[in-house]
C-alpha cells in the first residue's frame, strides 16, 4: 500500500479551486522530512493569491534499504511511480477541489530526478504546469535523452550548490552509478534545447547573494529555464533556516518563497 501526506491551507474552501504542489522527497529520506525542508506546506506560501494543498508522497524502500524513485539505480522495481504519481492527482482532486490548470511538481536530490522523469513523460506531464529539480540526482536512465518527449514545453526551474559533494554540480561519477552524471550546465541547456532555446543563448544575473542564474527565455515565456548555481552551498533544499535539511547548512536565500513559487505562478497547463 503506497502513502502520501497532504496538507491542506488554513484558508482552503471547497468551493474553490486550490493550487496543488507535489514533492518528492529524496532517497533514504521520507515524506515528513520533505515537507519540513521545503517548507511548501508554510502558511506564508501562496499560489495565485491562495493558499496551496500541497502532497508529499513516499518512496518505497529499495533493495538496499534506502527509500527511492524509479530513476535511481538503487530503486525497487516494483515501484510503479509514474503510476502512484498519477494515482495520486486523481485521489486527491476527487476528494478537494483542486485547480486543474495549476498543478506543480518538484523534489529535492532522488526526488528531484523523479520529478524530472515526470516532466519527460508526455502522459503525466501533460498535467504539470511546471517543474521544480532542487539538487537534483539526474541519473542515467532519468536523463532527458532520447526517451524523453515531453510533448510540448515544460517550464523547468533548476537549483544547485557548486560545493555539493553527493551529487556534483560538475556531474563526473557517483557512488549509485556506473556512469558519469551529467554537469548541471549541460542538464539545464539539454532543457533549454528541448524547449526550442538556443542552448548557449541565454541572460545571466545574480538575484541573490553567492547566486547565479541562467534564464532562458522571458518571464511566463511557454517553456523557460532556469539554473540557479549557488555558491559553497552543498547537497541541501535552500533555505537560510538552519536544520530544515539533512546537513543542517543554511543557504544565502528561501528558494521556496523567493523563487519557486513565484516560478509556478507564471504557469498553467
Amino acid at each position: 500500500k503506497r502513502t502520501y501526506l497532504v496538507h491542506i491551507p488554513d484558508d482552503y474552501d471547497h468551493s474553490q479551486a486550490h493550487p496543488l504542489v507535489l514533492s518528492f522527497h529524496g532517497a533514504a529520506a521520507d515524506m515528513h522530512a520533505q515537507e519540513k525542508a521545503s517548507q511548501i506546506s508554510d502558511k506564508r506560501q501562496r499560489l495565485n493569491n491562495m493558499g496551496l494543498i500541497a502532497v508529499y508522497p513516499q518512496g518505497l524502500e529499495g533493495d538496499d534499504g534506502r527509500t527511492a524513485w524509479r530513476g535511481a539505480p538503487y530503486a525497487s522495481d516494483d515501484a510503479e511511480d509514474i503510476d502512484f504519481t498519477g494515482a495520486i492527482l486523481n485521489e486527491v482532486s476527487e476528494n478537494l477541489c483542486v485547480d486543474q490548470l495549476r498543478i506543480y511538481a518538484s523534489g529535492k536530490s532522488n526526488g528531484g530526478g523523479f520529478a524530472n522523469r515526470l516532466a519527460c513523460n508526455a502522459n503525466v506531464t501533460s498535467r504539470f504546469a511546471a517543474y521544480g529539480l532542487i539538487s537534483g540526482a539526474y541519473y542515467p536512465d532519468a536523463l532527458p535523452g532520447s526517451d524523453c518527449k515531453p510533448g510540448r514545453k515544460v517550464p523547468v526551474l533548476i537549483s544547485h550548490g557548486d560545493a555539493d559533494t553527493t551529487i556534483k554540480f560538475s556531474g563526473e561519477s557517483s557512488n549509485d552509478a556506473d556512469e558519469d552524471l551529467p554537469s548541471i550546465d549541460d542538464f539545464a541547456k539539454n532543457w533549454a534545447y528541448r524547449n526550442g532555446w538556443e542552448k548557449d543563448t541565454y541572460n545571466t544575473s545574480q538575484p541573490h547573494d553567492d547566486t547565479n542564474l541562467w534564464t532562458w527565455g522571458e518571464d511566463g515565456a511557454a517553456g523557460q529555464v532556469r539554473r540557479y548555481r549557488i555558491k559553497g552551498m552543498d547537497h541541501i533544499w535552500p533555505s537560510t533556516a538552519e536544520g530544515l535539511d539533512t546537513s543542517g547548512k543554511k543557504a544565502p536565500f528561501n528558494i521556496t518563497e523567493a523563487d519557486l513559487l513565484p516560478f509556478f505562478d507564471q504557469y498553467t497547463i
